[in-house]
């Protein structure tokens, strides 16, 4: 069956269904994210029939609380209904083509009929005197207008056509499909990690200096920057563990690599991270998440510094969409021509913004939407990657 996580998250390999080989980490759906749609944002929160739940993480509750130990889900559709099922669907009952050619292939067959029963007609009007001319005319129309080889004809082409490609080792099941091969005037590629590296590195950080209000020089090291930007980059994202295997988007664990920091096996709320050794920084724990998505181009994160008590929200996302959310006094005057450039130069940039909570109290986070959340943000930084 498909399912909808309630409460609780997994990790899913859902490769018997998309191909991808690394597993994905699935998200408890929240009361405001909106009308669910399991093809929209609302996959990250479903389970699908015919993948493998890899582990499971409950939802931190009270220790007398009877969920505690469990991750519950809605069951949302069984059998044929559920992705799996609708997939077999197709391959069992592939829909039909249709072409106008058939479509109009039709009316000519109309027209010739009405031209064949008019010839007959006049063959009879006109040789009255014979009946027997007037059945060989008329027959002889008829096999003439409606020939028996009309439909061999048009197969023929397309016969023909399989077996020019066959001799270029082409080979096709389907010879209405070359009709569809010769319409085609435009060919788009995807897949340029076949042409490229498998995955993109973590090039460097363009801080903000808050004294000046403009960028930073460039640094390829983190720990060269401030420790808000080093909590950010170590604790914004959604990364998890699995047998020690770190699970997630690449961009995110290239991101959580590059901090030097460690997953926490035993969180007190969502997720727990360990900085690095020698970095100065406290446990973070992560009290709330908002997961990447599209519509929005960026994630969110509430993180609690255990030394300090502290509660940061962090903003990630395209330099676009942290632009529009940023305090306009935070972003410097060539945040888009820095932006622009490290773009051109092939790198994949994300920007991040900041800000502190006036509560201490983590239980009152869960009130706040997640717009209220990232109001107000200062801009921190960009993250700069490379292929």
């Amino acid at each position: 069956c498909d399912c909808i996580l309630i409460a609780g998250g997994a990790i899913v390999d859902e490769s018997s269904l998309t191909g991808e080989p690394l597993p994905v980490r699935k998200f408890p759906l929240r009361v405001d994210d909106g009308e669910y749609s399991a093809a929209g944002a609302g996959r990250s929160s479903t389970l699908f029939a015919g993948t493998i739940v890899a582990q499971v993480q409950p939802t931190a509750q009270p220790a007398d609380s009877v969920e505690s130990d469990h991750v519950l889900a809605l069951v949302r559709a069984t059998g044929t209904m559920s992705d799996k099922g609708r997939l077999v669907r197709q391959i069992l009952f592939p829909s039909p083509i249709t072409f106008v050619f058939d479509e109009q292939l039709r009316i000519v067959v109309a027209i010739l009929v009405l031209c064949a029963v008019f010839t007959m007609g006049m063959a009879a009007y006109l040789y009255q005197g014979s009946p027997v001319a007037v059945a060989f005319y008329g027959l002889f129309a008829m096999a003439q207008l409606l020939s028996p080889l009309l439909p061999a004809a048009l197969v023929v082409g397309q016969s023909m056509a399989a077996a020019r490609l066959r001799r270029r080792q082409i080979f096709c099941v389907d010879p209405q499909r070359v009709m569809v091969a010769g319409k085609i005037k435009l060919f788009c590629f995807d897949k340029t990690g076949t042409l490229t590296r498998d995955h993109i590195e973590m090039f460097g950080a363009q801080c903000v200096d808050r004294a000046s209000g403009q960028f930073a020089a460039f640094s390829g090291d983190l720990r060269a920057t401030g420790e808000v930007f080093q909590q950010g980059v170590a604790g914004c994202h959604a990364v998890a563990s699995l047998d020690g295997q770190l699970i997630g988007n690449p961009v995110d664990i290239e991101q959580f690599r590059a901090s030097g920091a460690q997953i926490d096996p035993r969180p007190r709320y969502l997720d727990a991270v360990l900085p690095a050794a020698g970095s100065g920084l406290g446990t973070l724990h992560i009290v709330r998440r908002f997961e990447f998505v599209h519509a929005r181009a960026s994630m969110s994160v509430v993180v609690l510094d255990e030394r300090t008590g502290q509660l940061h929200v962090f903003v990630k996302g395209s330099f676009e969409r942290i632009k529009a959310l940023s305090a306009a006094g935070s972003v410097p005057a060539d945040y888009d021509a820095t932006c622009a450039r490290l773009a051109g130069e092939g790198c994949y940039v994300l920007a991040m913004a900041h800000k502190t909570l006036d509560v201490r109290d983590p239980a009152a986070v869960g009130a706040l939407a997640q717009d209220e959340l990232e109001r107000g943000c200062d801009l921190l930084g960009l993250l700069v990657f490379r292929n």
